[in-house]
Parts: structure tokens; sequence; C-alpha cells
């Protein structure tokens, strides 16, 4: 039975999305490739929550074996396509990024690589499998200068990458200037590739936890570089440890889903976020030290931040495995507590002037492209 809150093709790019199925929701989605589906909807949804590498895996794996004849060939065709571009400009944004940490390693830069290409080598069958533009590296706010001063030695610069000009364009000194002020990063570092499939190369430089603020979290930064690891078979590249990893991935969706900026842009509820947190929770579900997760998630007032994500990983992927997070764990956080829900619904803008709420169940924020016709001003 398919969701009741989503149509067909919602269900099946979130069916496609997830990977890791269960016979019943393998069969769903065998049979829905035998019906009549808008693959256009489809295609154009797997693009906007960037999960065409779990998708084409998805189709790879459970559907096309299902049956010698299919009536979505074409769109298999081109899915493939996509994931193969996907993983050869993977491969090279990975090539570009060991340059990087090569350089951060020799002058004893403290770092850790965060969230897109680290989770592609360490949450997902292979690299291309997840979708990444730039490189976040994490780092402690003294060493912002010299690793500013390294980037730009070999061939960085401040500015962002223009796609119709196929160049750089530098940015202004007021920006260099106020993004460290203002936000949790400094301006973008790109380097042009001209000969590459990639064309770019951008590196993000970030100090801060409390994304899309100017309020420092040195003590949390350096905390999570001090439990810092490094991945088994890229043994240079160092990234957080799958605790402080979890935090930091759900205070990215929530900081993401909450204001309404993000929200207008589309950047609140994507697929690959939750995805994110569903694999890491999947991969370390026996290992993940929850009593150091809720202790730090106490001592920096992140236990609504953890509430808003994981409720939202459940409620989209979590439904069909039990165990993904202890019922102490549960009990703790409040997950199930009903009032706590509320907190899920609420937007704000910037300034702290106006508040929005969804009356829409939690999986269909996911599919609603339409966004002001079902948020609501409530202030």
């Amino acid at each position: 039975m398919l969701n009741e809150y989503l149509n067909k093709e919602d269900e099946v790019v979130k069916l496609l999305a997830k990977y890791y199925l269960s016979e019943d929701e393998k069969k769903i989605l065998i049979d829905s490739f035998q019906s009549n589906l808008e693959m256009n909807k489809i295609m154009g949804s797997l693009i906007l929550h960037r999960v065409i590498g779990p998708a084409w895996m998805s189709i790879r794996d459970h559907v096309i074996p299902s049956t010698t004849t299919h009536k979505n060939e074409e769109f298999f065709f081109y899915l493939n396509n996509f994931y193969t571009s996907q993983l050869n400009r993977a491969e090279e944004h990975l090539y570009q990024t060991k340059q990087v940490i090569d350089v951060f390693n020799k002058e004893n830069i403290d770092y850790v690589i965060i969230k897109g290409i680290s989770l592609g080598l360490d949450l997902y069958e292979n690299i291309g499998m997840r979708w990444f533009n730039d490189v976040d590296i994490l780092l402690k706010h003294d060493d912002i200068k010299k690793a500013l001063s390294l980037l730009k030695s070999i061939g960085y610069v401040q500015g962002e990458y223009n796609f119709i000009k196929s160049s750089i364009e530098l940015a202004n000194r007021k920006d260099i200037i106020s993004s460290p002020l203002l936000s949790h990063e400094v301006f973008p570092l790109v380097k042009h590739l001209p000969n590459s499939n990639i064309n770019f190369h951008e590196v993000d430089l970030q100090f801060s936890l409390d994304l899309l603020t100017n309020n420092r979290t040195d003590e949390l930064v350096n905390d999570f570089l001090i439990r810092k690891i490094t991945l088994k078979e890229h043994e240079e590249i160092k990234t957080l440890s799958p605790e402080d990893h979890l935090l930091f991935l759900c205070i990215h969706f929530y900081k993401e889903a909450i204001y309404l900026e993000e929200v207008m842009n589309h950047k609140d509820f994507v697929l690959y976020k939750i995805l994110d947190i569903y694999r890491l929770l999947l991969k370390y579900e026996k290992t993940l030290n929850w009593n150091r997760i809720l202790l730090v998630a106490e001592e920096h007032n992140l236990n609504r931040v953890l509430l808003f994500a994981l409720t939202y990983t459940l409620d989209m992927y979590g439904k069909s495995r039990k165990s993904l997070i202890p019922n102490n764990v549960k009990s703790a956080l409040s997950l199930e507590d009903k009032d706590n829900r509320e907190l899920l619904n609420l937007v704000f803008d910037k300034n702290g002037k106006d508040k929005y709420c969804w009356y829409v169940p939690n999986n269909q924020k996911f599919f609603s492209i339409k966004r002001f016709e079902i948020l609501e001003n409530i202030r």
C-alpha cells in the first residue's frame, strides 16, 4: 500500500532514494514500474533531491532483475548516464580534494572534512552515489588565515564560478570581510579547472557549527577536532567521528529547514540530507555512542536539533526498522511526544519578525514545490 500522503511518483522517488528496501517495499517499487508513471516528474524530483546515485542503484539491483521486459528502458538509460557522469565528477572532486588536504597535512592544519565527499566515501557503496559540488572543511577560527594562505598558494581565489561565462568572478572586498563576520564560514574559495569535467573546484572553510549565524562555537569545534577519525580506505582524509557527524548532519538539516529563505530556495526538505542521517544510523547502529551524543546535545543546547532531524528521519525512512534509534534515546529526546511534533512545523524569517507554520504531514513537505501555498504566516 502506497503512503496515503504521497502520490505514486513521489512514493517511487522516496523508495528509489532509500535503496535498502524491505521485501514489501521492493514489491511496491517493482509494481510501480509496471504501471503508468509520469517519468518526467520522477526524474525532475530525483535531480532536485540530489539522489540520482542511490536511485540508479535501486533500479539496477531491484527493478531490472525483476523481469525481462520493462516499460521504462529509456528512463533507465538516462538515469544510468546521469549516474555515470556523477561518478566521474565525484572522482575528479576527490582528486582535487586530496591535493588540498595534502597541503593542509604537511602544514599541520587541524581540520576535518564534513558532509559530502567524506560521507560519499564512508556511508555509500561508492562515491558516485552521493552528489556534492564542493568540499566543506571545518577548522579552528585561529587557523583560517593560514588555511586561506595555503589555498591561495595552490591556485584558489575567493569568488564564485560563473557557469554562463565559464569563468570565476572574484569576490569584492566587502563580501570577503563580511562573510566571516556574519556567518559560520569565510567566502568560498574556487579554483578554475577548464580542462576537467567539473570546471572548477570549490572549498568552503567553516569555523562554527551554528550554521547561518555569526555565533561562534569554538569549544564544540575544538572537541569535534579532538575526536576526529580517518577513513579506513582513505587514511589521508580526516573526518568527524560518527557521533559528531550525526550531530552535525542534524544541525545542517535543522538550520536549513527552519528559515524562510532556505525554504523558498528549496534547501529545506531535501532527501539527500535525510539519507545521510539514515545511512549513518544504519552503518553505525550497533556501535554508535548515544550517551556521548546526548551529553554533547545537552551541553550545547542541541536537543531540539536532534528531536527535529531524527523525527523527520524516522518518519521518512525509519518506520520499517524500529531499532534504528534505541528506545532510551527516543525517551530522552521525547521523540514520540505528540506535543513536541508541533516544533517540526515552525519556520522563521531571519529577522525574527514573522513566523510561519506547515499544516501538512511531514512526508508531504519533501515533495511540495509551491511553498507559499501550504506555508501559512501565523505572526
